[in-house]
């Protein structure tokens, strides 16, 4: 309503306005037209008309949130009746089985003795599947991925994932992209490298500074992901990470990483040693 008003008010001004001008041009001979009233007048019927467009703007607005808002309210109103409807349902289902309850009642002490022993025996089996093992490990795992792509990494230099999705037990530091063994035990890796317009990469894991495994790709001709997997007996304390290899193999354009497909690499404890 104080738009609609707004805009009824505007409206009058700028009938006045001109009116003023009217009144002016025929008053007034054209040779003795004061020059900067006119002008005056003219501003003030371009900024009437300017707040005219803009009230008659927020009045649009307010009549769109007026319709949503009536079809919130009919969907909130057509979501009630079903779910009485479904409320009377359970009900009615409810009392059925309260009177079959009750008719079954006086027979149902027959059976708690077979049921009691069932559930013993139930108990049993339970406990057997639940023994703890001999040698029970701890919980070690992590998982990131790079947040943007590294253009032109140059040999030997350290992949440093820097968004972290799980780090189980702190073992991952992203600030210098190592993975410091908390426990010893057997780990497993993952790590998978995108590439494309024409990049060539060769990356390799690497536990304190030896290679354990390393993938290859040419994107010259496509845009893809290579992986590569990898299984180690690691000592707490040990260092492993992910480097661009150096040497022989060619080493051109970017690493990507964006939101059609992540550069990432994991591991996880799989048992102690």
């Amino acid at each position: 309503m104080a738009a609609s008003e707004c805009a009824k008010f505007c409206v009058v001004l700028f009938t006045i306005a001109i009116a003023l001008v009217s009144a002016s041009k025929s008053d007034i001979r054209k040779d003795v037209i004061d020059v900067q009233d006119y002008i005056t007048l003219r501003n003030l019927v371009k900024e009437l008309q300017v707040t005219l467009k803009v009230h008659e703007s927020r009045f649009e607005m307010l009549e769109n949130r007026l319709l949503q808002s009536e079809r919130k309210t009919d969907l909130l109103v057509r979501e009630r009746k079903r779910n009485l409807q479904v409320i009377n349902e359970l009900s009615r289902h409810l009392s059925g089985i309260e009177n079959k309850e009750a008719q079954i009642k006086p027979f149902a002490s027959k059976k708690i003795r077979r049921e009691n022993v069932q559930e013993d025996v139930s108990k049993i089996r339970k406990e057997r599947l639940l023994v703890a093992p001999t040698s029970p490990t701890e919980q070690v795992a992590f998982y990131v991925h790079l947040t943007t792509s590294l253009p032109s990494p140059g040999a030997n230099q350290i992949i440093k994932f820097d968004h972290v999705m799980v780090n189980i037990g702190n073992g991952y530091h992203n600030n210098t992209g190592v993975f410091i063994v908390p426990t010893s035990g057997v780990y497993v890796f993952s790590w998978s490298i995108r590439l494309n317009g024409g990049s060539v990469h060769s990356a390799e894991l690497v536990i304190n500074n030896e290679t354990h495994g390393k993938v290859y790709l040419d994107s010259s001709h496509l845009d893809g992901h290579v992986s590569a997997g990898s299984i180690a007996r690691l000592q707490a304390g040990d260092d492993v990470y992910m480097r661009v290899k150096a040497g022989v193999c060619h080493n051109r354009g970017a690493i990507f990483s964006d939101v059609c497909g992540w550069s990432s690499f994991m591991g996880w404890k799989i048992s102690s040693l």
